[in-house]
């Protein structure tokens, strides 16, 4: 179907508009409804209408299905001759790949859409970063991507602003900035529309993340209990896949097991029509740790195999896991077994190498105490649990962990702990005993 490029009949043209506008506040229900009956109403739609059918096609059916039809929406705002559409679209395209898992063109059609687009469209170009920045924090990019999304910050407004601070704050998270990603938390929060529930639910699943990060069960299960409420009243699936994986690893960190398993094969099973590479990625590695800790090795196995092997042929960094000191434990666990073989060369080139420079002084310039709490952290140990083990409180052992990355010169926890590994034991700090080719005590 040829992509016309002469003006809609009026009625099509009056419910395309209203489909955009719906679309633009989240109404994704009615943002169809109205789409549906513009194609009704014209015999070929423009790529304006392809370009919006294929954002809903996303938010309701399947990723690879919307790609299609970003692509024809592309080769007609190339016809036309329509930089700054192509360039929009572009953005849309490198979206979905980038949730595809197809990091290296979704970061390809980004450059090219940044040189496309007029200087002053500033809120085109704060959506461009945003998903600029996710691209570099999905490769393990983390300073580049939270430069990426502070720039965003500057420029967007409105609805997105509540979106690229919800990823700057995760980025932050991601570095061990856990103060500043609550700043900006909480000034995104003033930021949200009242009737936008979408990203209300996103806010309080981000709440949820930033919760974990530090430790804190208790209210990273009260923040993803409100999403999925909020997500409830939306009667709209888009974060409930998510949500439910949050609480599945909330459970499995608490211990009980058969609960997580439950959660996390109901987030398995919504997402997989929405073939999102990256949650798909996150669900295997929770279920890999979920069958390590039930002492179910061959299954921990198949699993961590599919993670290493989609990270290596996605070019993603570690940042999608949680508790990456725990994803190199078994790592190493997989390699002594031999069922990670294939994949030796990338691990030990990225997960397992050690820093670039070691300068010994900065590990023995670590307190008794840095030191003790950094070896819990790399033995996969949470926040909480390591204050449980040393007695005091859970802000004491954030505040030895700021120390332990402001001595070293790192950014986050598992830098800190490569160092620690790549120490000589004739520095007189023992490094963690490697793991054997078994499966380890179930935590």
């Amino acid at each position: 179907m040829e992509c016309p490029s002469s003006p809609l009949e009026p009625r099509a043209q009056r419910y395309y508009e209203l489909a955009r506008d719906r679309f633009a506040v989240g109404d994704y229900d009615a943002a169809r409804t109205y789409i549906n009956a513009a194609c009704a109403a014209t015999d070929a739609p423009t790529p304006d209408m392809l370009r919006l059918m294929g954002n809903l096609a996303a938010e309701f059916q399947c990723l690879s299905m919307g790609v299609p039809l970003l692509e024809r929406a592309l080769e007609g705002f190339r016809l036309a001759e329509d930089t700054e559409g192509e360039a929009i679209a572009l953005a849309d395209l490198a979206a979905l790949l980038q949730r595809l898992g197809d990091l290296g063109r979704a970061h390809s059609l980004i450059q090219r859409a940044l040189v496309l687009l007029a200087p002053e469209n500033t809120a085109q170009r704060a959506r461009l970063l945003n998903i600029a920045g996710s691209v570099a924090s999905f490769q393990g990019r983390l300073d580049e991507a939270l430069a990426l999304l502070e720039e965003a910050a500057t420029l967007a407004s409105g609805r997105y602003a509540v979106w690229v601070g919800l990823n700057q704050a995760a980025a932050l998270d991601n570095l061990g900035r856990h103060a500043e990603a609550g700043q900006v938390l909480a000034a995104t929060a003033e930021l949200l529309p009242p009737d936008d529930g979408v990203s209300g639910a996103f806010l309080a699943y981000t709440h949820a993340w930033h919760a974990l990060a530090q430790g804190n069960h208790s209210s990273a299960y009260a923040a993803a209990h409100h999403a999925l409420q909020q997500i409830g009243r939306m009667q709209h699936p888009v974060a409930t896949h998510p949500t439910l994986a949050t609480l599945g690893i909330l459970a499995r960190e608490a211990g009980r097991l058969d609960e997580a398993a439950e959660l996390l094969n109901q987030a398995r099973e919504l997402a997989r029509p929405y073939k999102d590479r990256a949650m798909e990625l996150g669900l295997r590695w929770h279920g890999a740790l979920l069958h390590w800790q039930r002492g179910e090795s061959e299954a921990a196995l198949a699993e961590l195999t599919a993670v290493v092997a989609a990270m290596e042929a996605g070019g993603y960094g570690t940042t999608l896991l949680w508790q990456p000191g725990r994803f190199a434990e078994l790592c190493r666990w997989g390699l002594a077994a031999g069922l990670v073989s294939d994949h030796a060369p990338w691990l030990l080139r990225t997960t397992l190498a050690p820093p670039p420079t070691l300068h010994q002084a900065d590990i023995t310039s670590l307190t008794r105490r840095e030191r003790e709490v950094l070896q819990l952290a790399a033995q996969g140990l949470r926040d909480e649990e390591i204050a449980t083990r040393l007695c005091v409180s859970i802000r004491t052992v954030q505040n030895h962990m700021q120390r332990v990355y402001d001595k070293l010169g790192v950014r986050n926890r598992m830098a800190a702990i490569r160092q620690l590994e790549a120490t000589p034991p004739a520095a007189g700090y023992p490094r963690r005993v490697q793991t054997p080719p078994a499966p380890p005590v179930p935590r």
